[in-house]
Order: C-alpha cells, then structure tokens, then sequence
C-alpha cells in the first residue's frame, strides 16, 4: 500500500514547471520514526524547489515574458525570426521577430524571450503551450537567422537563413555564384576573422557553426580562370613572335 507520493503538481505550473516527478514511499516505512522525518525533510527540500524555480517565473513576470527553456545550439539574436506552422491556424501562423531584448511576440503566447533557445526546445515548448487551447496542435518551427552573403554571388546582401537549409540554399538567396566565382571556395567570416570551418554547397547550415551576424563570402576564381581569352591570346602572340623569330635567324 503507498501511503505518500510527493510530486509537483498542477499548482505548481505557474512556476514554470512542465514535467511531474514523483516519488512514492510505502506505508510501513512513512509510519516509521526514520520515515515521518524522510517524508517532513522531503516536503520541506520541495518547498525550497519550488521557491527556487519561483523566482526565474516571477522576474519573467515583471519584465512582461515568459522565458522558453535557453540551450546551447544557433542562438537567436535581436532581429532574427521564428517562422511558426500551425496546422489549420493562419491566423497563429507567420513569421515573428526578436526584438533587441530577444523577446518575440507570438499569437496567443504573449511576449517570450528565446535568448539562446533552439528551433527543437522551442517547438517542444510551443507545442505544450498550444495544446492548452488547439486539440493535438501540428506545429512546425524554423529559427531564421540573418547573414550577409557577400563575395562573388549575383546579389550580395542579408538575408533570413534557416537552418535546415543546404549552402546551395543560401547561395541562391542571393541569387547564386557569379560566373567569377568559386563555388568551391566559401567562407565564414565572424567578427572580421575567418572562421576555421570547412564550407560547402551540400552542408546542412545546422552542421556548421553559421550564426547570427556571420558572413558567408564566396571567392573569386584566379585571375587565369577568370581570364581565359587573355592568356589564348597572349599564347597565341607568344607563338607567333617566336615562329617569325625563328623564320627570320
């Protein structure tokens, strides 16, 4: 027989907490000197929890926003977006941005900071958010991060990039590789510093450590592969000035 199951409960949401962790401890034991102590000292270690996890929640109360779980991963930076798919929702459905206190204002939600969140935390905390007012809601999140795509590329600029993209993606946002450049070539500037990274036109942008603020510059070919009717006619001349040399002496 249980005769004590501590746990988190619903009360308890407004604290931020999402997930019920239970322990149960039996009859026999709960009755005993050693278990009315275990069971005091546990109510009392939950109380301090539950005060710890209040202050987080009641910060994120007076500033206006509720906090998604932050994680490691291709964070989210002041103006940035989060495109969000609601299954039979357009009016839920569109693309939201972040502010300069990294707070994004989405249907229904409210204001939400998401310093730091990804793309999978993020639709893991939406989809429990929704599902208190859409039946099984289908939802479907991509964090759009802004970089400049410079370098030989048809329209260099910044663009929204999503990280489920491929690099050929993001290179034809900006309208391709020129015909000067090198598709081979590519490179991820950060902060004026070229990032020590392999690119290429096949790699998931979530594979890379592309960020928000980044730069991906494509090269130019060299000079001789950029000028090849150049060095056929200075070849040519060559030829002929050593042919009308030769013929001479």
């Amino acid at each position: 027989m249980i005769a004590e199951a501590l746990y988190f409960g619903p009360d308890a949401k407004w604290l931020g907490v999402t997930s019920l962790e239970m322990v149960y401890v039996p009859s026999r034991f709960t009755n005993s000197f050693a278990g009315k102590n275990l069971v005091s000292l546990s109510r009392f270690a939950t109380t301090l929890l539950l005060l710890a996890l209040a202050v987080p929640a009641l910060a994120a109360q007076r500033t206006g926003s509720a906090s998604a779980p932050a994680v490691a991963g291709h964070p989210l930076l002041p103006g940035d977006a989060i495109s969000l798919k609601i299954w039979r929702e357009p009016d839920l459905s569109g693309e939201f941005s972040v502010d300069e206190q990294s707070v994004v204002v989405l249907p229904k939600v409210g204001p939400l900071n998401v310093r730091g969140i990804t793309s999978d935390s993020l639709k893991t905390y939406l989809v429990s958010t929704y599902s208190s007012f859409l039946r099984n809601p289908s939802i479907e999140v991509r964090l759009l991060h802004r970089v400049r795509v410079l370098g030989a590329v048809v329209k260099p600029g910044l663009y929204s990039v999503d990280e489920t993209m491929h690099f050929t993606d993001v290179l034809a946002l900006a309208g391709g590789v020129s015909t000067d450049g090198n598709a081979n070539k590519i490179r991820l500037v950060r902060d004026g510093q070229t990032v020590d990274t392999q690119l290429s036109k096949g790699l998931l942008v979530s594979d890379t450590p592309l960020r928000s603020g980044d730069q991906v510059i494509v090269d130019q070919k060299s000079w001789a592969a950029r000028n090849p009717g150049i060095l056929i006619g200075l070849g040519s001349t060559a030829v002929a000035i050593i042919t009308t040399f030769a013929v001479k002496h």
